[in-house]
């Protein structure tokens, strides 16, 4: 299960993609290959980002707790606040 906090708790003095991995679980090597693409393929607003300090952010900081959070590839994502921070093409959900 993940957890997306109305809050955000980014770190801003890192980059987007740093956000991302730090936030990815340890397990066995190989195990967490390709999450962040997926990741990326769900937020694709974040991909042209990836370099980008978190703290220079704007709407995208939603997305990135989001993404954060399904780094851990949980099977159920719990917002705390599902509206705060979307725009209206934000994220595209695909089956797994």
């Amino acid at each position: 299960m993940g957890f997306v906090p109305e809050d955000r708790q980014i770190f801003t003095d890192l980059s987007i993609e740093q956000n991302l991995l730090i936030a990815t679980k340890r397990v066995a090597d190989g195990e967490n290959d390709g999450i962040i693409e997926r990741v990326y393929d769900m937020l694709p607003l974040l991909k042209p980002l990836h370099d980008r300090l978190a703290g220079q952010l704007g709407g995208e900081q939603q997305m990135l707790t989001s993404g954060r959070s399904l780094m851990g590839n949980p099977s159920l994502l719990l917002p705390d606040d599902p509206s705060e921070g979307w725009g209206t093409a934000s994220f595209a959900l695909r089956p797994t």
